[in-house]
């Protein structure tokens, strides 16, 4: 790119004319391009209207200006491509050049919900230097940011600690997408693709009370297949889907539902004891299901895991009933992984994300 330096006046074939008619020229020679283009070459003008007044060296990045005997404008030369980004020279761009998938995206937009996505139920509320540090922005643009959410509504700032947290105006906007939102509407494709992957009888129950209820299921496709019993109440404590939303719940609320319950043995592998109940509940929690042979009833093998909404609670549970016969090593290892990667995908459309809501504290391990 060839440079030019600009001093008050120049002559151009003996008569001297000012650099700024000059541009003006060049401009005016390209009003009936398109919009974009016509502003970007305004902005490149101010720019190089500042530098010749102070009759400095000025690198164009969109044009190549000769100044001789020639025509002022016969050395313009179009880059191959123009992007936005790349018309004013040393100017932070706020729009990247972006493949056809993504080329619609606005990057302040990304950066905002970058902040927004720093904040979790383990770090609630966080300082500038933090979330400076966790976005890897500077600190200006953050602050910037910040101090628009906060206008709108999305974040808070807490004036004494100088720490800020989500707004409820986010709470507002939330609500309306849980609403749209249900566990039956979200569960129901799960439990069929399950079910169509392994042929077995896929059950969506949730939690009343004390007690464990089916609200639906999808029919195995073996000949011969467990069933489900719609509304009937089982105790928590007996079968995988009943211990998931067991373990699910707070210690305390366990507590005080085994101080309430009598642990009656269904079957003889029904636990009745509450240390070992303990036991189980804490390599549910770890391990991310629960699995029965025979709690309630014989003759079979039942496998458990939950769902979860935004706030990691356990509002429902997906289990897949399998005949005793039809219950090996195999068969039981490729049904966790369906119903772990199965339950996982139903959680995240009610919410959930592992990585910013915080396990459930165990007071007993």
């Amino acid at each position: 790119m060839k440079t030019g330096i600009f001093k008050p006046r120049q002559a151009i074939g003996g008569v001297q004319i000012q650099p700024i008619s000059i541009l003006n020229a060049c401009i005016a020679a390209s009003a009936h391009s398109s919009p974009a283009s016509y502003a970007a070459r305004r902005i490149e003008k101010h720019r190089l209207t500042k530098a010749v007044k102070q009759g400095v060296k000025c690198h164009s990045t969109r044009w190549n200006i000769n100044v001789g005997k020639d025509n002022a404008c016969a050395n313009m030369q179009k880059p191959k491509r123009s992007t936005f980004s790349k018309t004013v020279a040393h100017t932070p761009s706020t729009v990247k050049a972006t493949d056809k998938k993504s080329g619609y995206l606005v990057e302040v937009l990304l950066k905002a919900t970058d902040v927004l996505a720093v904040f979790s139920h383990v770090q609630p509320s966080l300082g500038l230097k933090d979330i400076v540090a966790a976005v890897n922005l500077p600190k200006t643009t953050v602050f910037r940011l910040l101090s628009t959410l906060v206008e709108r509504g999305f974040c808070e700032l807490d004036p004494e600690s100088g720490k800020y947290s989500l707004g409820f105006d986010l709470l507002r906007l939330a609500d309306v997408r849980r609403k749209q939102m249900n566990v039956h509407d979200v569960g129901l494709p799960i439990m069929r693709e399950i079910r169509n992957e392994v042929n077995e009888t896929v059950v969506l129950s949730v939690r009343s009370g004390d007690f464990r209820v089916h609200i639906d299921f999808v029919e195995g496709l073996h000949p011969m297949r467990r069933m489900a019993d719609l509304g009937v109440r089982a105790p928590l404590y007996a079968g995988a889907a009943s211990k998931v939303l067991l373990a699910g719940m707070d210690d305390s609320e366990i507590e005080a539902y085994l101080h309430r319950t009598i642990l009656t043995p269904f079957q003889k592998t029904t636990i009745t004891d509450k240390d070992v109940l303990w036991r189980e509940i804490r390599a549910i929690r770890k391990r991310g299901y629960a699995e029965s042979k025979g709690e309630v009833l014989p003759g079979g093998g039942a496998l458990a895991a939950p769902l979860r909404d935004f706030s990691g609670r356990t509002v429902a549970v997906i289990d897949i009933l399998t005949p005793e016969h039809r219950y090996m090593a195999q068969h039981r290892a490729r049904c966790i992984t369906l119903l772990l990667d199965g339950t996982l995908r139903a959680s995240r459309r009610l919410g959930f994300r592992p990585d910013t809501v915080a396990s459930l504290p165990d007071k007993r391990s």
